[in-house]
């Protein structure tokens, strides 16, 4: 009985909970929010930590779990004071989401113009644009052996998966370093994407113009990375994502 963690198999003791646990939480319209599933491991990440975490990822699902992750790693290791043991189980999983406005666009129109010009630019944002100018900083790995005619140097012995990501999410901290808001802060991120590609990238990409991009390109014409390019706003950086080419981050130029 010991031997499975029951102490007396006379008393079962019930491993899988059937019990259903609700918690109603009340989303306003056009709010933005995070829904995160920690493991048990992750207790020992604070709470403070978890919204920090969330909130500089800037909705960057991959971002903000690596980051929590790390954290919690090393916090073990922290705890463990220099000794031997065994860390637990750690994962997380995130999901970002925006709360669209309940009121429609033809039920706006009825309304006054601010309302409508609301639902309108509500529903330009979920409209995918016709073709978009993209700059990518790509990181190879030697386990991906796919043809790439657009590598610039071939992956460095020894890289994984886990290294190219944390490479990357190095990078996505000193982007999210730039201040926001500033009438010159669209021309410095373009600037710094393009100075870290050409230090890090892996693409021919890196050495092609002042801002490293790949042009314009139109939906179909580079398909390993435009489901991500054609959800981005203008300006933005997108989350950590792989490619049969690689792993990569993105950046919409226009």
């Amino acid at each position: 009985a010991r031997a499975i963690g029951l102490r007396d198999l006379k008393r079962p003791r019930q491993l899988v909970g059937l019990e259903v646990v609700t918690d109603l939480v009340r989303l306003e319209p056009g709010s933005s929010s995070c829904l995160l599933l920690l493991t048990d491991g992750m207790h020992i990440v604070a709470q403070d930590q978890v919204v920090t975490a969330v909130a500089q990822s800037k909705g960057r699902a991959k971002a903000a779990c690596m980051q929590l992750v790390s954290s919690a790693a090393d916090a073990h290791q922290a705890a463990a004071g220099g000794e031997k043991k065994e860390v637990p189980s750690l994962g997380a999983l995130s999901a970002f989401f925006t709360v669209a406005s309940a009121e429609s666009a033809d039920t706006a129109k009825a309304s006054d113009p601010k309302r409508r010009k609301l639902a309108e630019s509500e529903a330009a944002a979920f409209e995918r644009p016709k073709r978009v100018r993209i700059a990518h900083l790509l990181l190879k790995i030697p386990t991906m052996s796919t043809p790439d005619g657009m590598a610039r140097r071939p992956a460095p012995k020894g890289r994984t998966q886990a290294d190219a990501e944390k490479q990357l999410l190095a990078c996505l901290k000193t982007l999210d370093e730039i201040p926001q808001g500033a009438p010159d802060t669209a021309k410095k991120t373009a600037a710094k994407f393009a100075e870290l590609c050409r230090e890090h990238s892996d693409c021919k990409s890196a050495t092609s113009g002042a801002l490293s991009d790949l042009g314009w390109i139109t939906p179909g014409q580079m398909k390993e990375v435009e489901d991500v390019a054609f959800e981005l706003p203008v300006g933005g950086v997108s989350d950590i994502f792989i490619s049969p080419r690689g792993v990569h981050i993105l950046h919409r130029l226009a």
